[in-house]
């Protein structure tokens, strides 16, 4: 059948979600794209391809997948993170006080976090999860985080957007939880263009309270190493 079709037609595959009976979903992407590869290497037909790359956008590469019913490509959430955008007026301790507010309700809550700038001014305090839960789960157990923070702290947190609602606050965004979000990893630069443009990266240590003042988007706090 696949001499029948090499006139016709050429597959391009980049990954494997199972074989030979077994579930590879939770294996390295890379190791999945070695099994596919000596797979394809195998095969005597040049209807199916091995793919190094997409010549696309990521985010076309998504929209692709899901017009084609291949959600479950892209697979399940791996992290719950909430960003945290600091107003006009703030001080670098009242960030630094919002953000150890946060962990410790995410650790009432048994849930252990770390912190990340954002590649912007603002931070990201990050959950990392089993990737068990569905997108519209973890979005919808995000956004309740975020209105308790709201409704508990009004004074300090917001779960409204937009600059007039978040002077003097921290708007903590929960919309990166949704399915096609998207947020700079760790190690990388925001693709947005802002005054003071950083890269994303993880901290080492949570704020110390006793450390110099300075903007969310100083380069010289400790770095993860």
């Amino acid at each position: 059948m696949l001499r029948a079709l090499e006139k016709h037609m050429r597959v391009d595959v980049v990954a494997i979600p199972f074989c030979g009976g077994q579930d590879l979903r939770q294996v390295a992407l890379e190791n999945r794209r070695g099994i596919l590869k000596s797979l394809v290497d195998g095969t005597e037909s040049d209807v199916i391809r091995f793919s190094d790359e997409f010549d696309a956008p990521g985010h076309d590469i998504t929209l692709s997948a899901c017009k084609l019913g291949l959600e479950g490509v892209v697979g399940e959430p791996d992290r719950m993170t909430f960003d945290l955008d600091p107003g006009e007026g703030l001080s670098w301790a009242t960030i630094q006080e919002a953000t150890k507010l946060v962990r410790v309700l995410l650790e009432e809550l048994e849930l252990r976090s770390f912190l990340k700038t954002s590649g912007g001014k603002g931070l990201h305090v990050v959950v990392p999860i089993r990737k068990q839960l569905g997108w519209d789960t973890v979005k919808d157990f995000s956004q309740a985080i975020v209105q308790h923070l709201a409704s508990t702290l009004p004074q300090l947190f917001v779960a409204k957007s937009g600059p007039r609602n978040r002077v003097g606050k921290i708007f903590v965004y929960y919309l990166r939880n949704g399915f096609r979000a998207t947020t700079a990893c760790a190690w990388t630069r925001a693709a947005y263009r802002t005054k003071r443009r950083v890269g994303a990266m993880p901290m080492e240590i949570w704020p110390d309270p006793s450390a110099p003042a300075r903007s969310a988007g100083s380069s010289g706090r400790r770095r993860a190493r």
